[in-house]
C-alpha cells in the first residue's frame, strides 16, 4: 500500500483519483492548494504524488500562477524526498516547456499528464514514476526528440563521451539491470534500490550497471564526472528520444 498525496483545487478530480487509488488498495491524503500540500508531506512519508500544476498558494487563492506553482511544489517535495513517485497534471499542453526545464535540473521519477482520461488509466503511469522513470503524455511530446539533442548540447566536452556511450548501452542492460539504474537515476541510495527491488543487497548489481554503461572506468578525481550525474543525463537523453524510460 503506498501513501499517495492528491493535490488539486477541484473537489471532483481529487474524488475521481482518490476512488482510484484507493480501489488499488493505496492510502489517499487530500490537499486543495500548496500550503496544504507541504503540511500534509511535512507529517506523512509520502510514497507519491499526484499534483495539479495549476494549485494556488492557500485557500485565500493567493500565489495563484498557472505556469509555475505546480513545479515549485515539486521541486520542494523532491527535495525533501527525491525517491517520490510524482505526476503532474494539468489541462494545458503549454507546460510542456516548463516540465523539460525541470528535467533538465535532474528531477527523475516524474509525468506530465494532461486532464481528461479516467483516473484509473494513471494507475500504470503512478507505477513507471515510482520506479523512477520520466512520461511525457503522448499528445504533447511531439518535440522530446529535440529536446533530447538540445540536452545534449547542454553537455559539457568531458562528459559528452561518457554520457553518449550510456545512452547507447541502456538498451543492453537485464530487465533488473535497467531498474536499478532508473532508480540510481531517481537519487536511490543503494540501500533503497535494494529495498525497492525486494533483494539483499544491491552493491554487486550497481557495479554492474555501471559496468554495462561504460562508467566503471570513470576517473574519480574528476569532480565533474560522477557516474550517478551521468547515470541521470543518460537517462534523460534516453527518455526523451523513446518518450518513456
Amino acid at each position: 500500500m503506498l501513501k499517495v498525496l492528491v493535490a488539486d483545487a477541484d473537489e471532483f478530480e481529487r474524488h475521481g483519483l482518490r476512488r482510484a487509488l484507493e480501489g488499488d488498495g493505496h492510502h489517499v491524503l487530500e490537499a486543495a492548494d500548496r500550503d496544504q500540500a507541504l503540511a500534509v508531506a511535512q507529517h506523512t512519508a509520502l510514497d507519491a504524488a499526484i499534483l495539479d500544476i495549476s494549485l494556488p498558494a492557500n485557500s485565500a487563492g493567493e500565489g495563484w500562477s498557472r505556469t509555475t506553482l505546480g513545479f515549485e511544489l515539486t521541486r520542494m517535495l523532491k527535495a525533501a524526498r527525491p525517491e517520490l513517485g510524482l505526476i503532474l497534471f494539468s489541462a494545458y499542453e503549454q507546460h510542456l516547456e516548463d516540465f523539460l526545464t525541470l528535467l533538465a535540473t535532474g528531477v527523475r521519477g516524474v509525468a506530465y499528464c494532461l486532464k481528461g482520461r479516467r483516473p484509473s488509466a494513471l494507475l500504470p503511469t503512478l507505477k513507471r514514476v515510482m520506479a523512477g522513470r520520466v512520461e511525457i503524455d503522448p499528445e504533447v511530446h511531439t518535440r522530446a526528440h529535440t529536446v533530447a539533442n538540445e540536452l545534449r548540447d547542454r553537455l559539457t566536452p568531458l562528459e559528452r563521451p561518457w554520457v553518449e556511450r550510456a545512452v547507447m548501452a541502456l538498451p543492453q542492460l537485464t530487465i533488473q539491470e535497467a531498474r536499478a539504474a532508473m532508480l540510481l537515476a531517481a537519487s536511490c541510495s543503494p540501500e533503497g534500490v535494494a529495498r525497492k527491488l525486494a533483494i539483499q543487497r544491491a552493491d554487486n548489481l550497481i557495479c554492474r550497471v555501471y559496468a554495462k554503461l561504460g562508467l566503471d572506468t570513470v576517473p574519480q578525481e574528476c569532480p565533474e564526472l560522477r557516474q550517478v550525474s551521468l547515470v541521470i543525463k543518460a537517462c534523460h537523453i534516453h527518455a526523451l528520444e523513446d518518450h518513456v524510460v
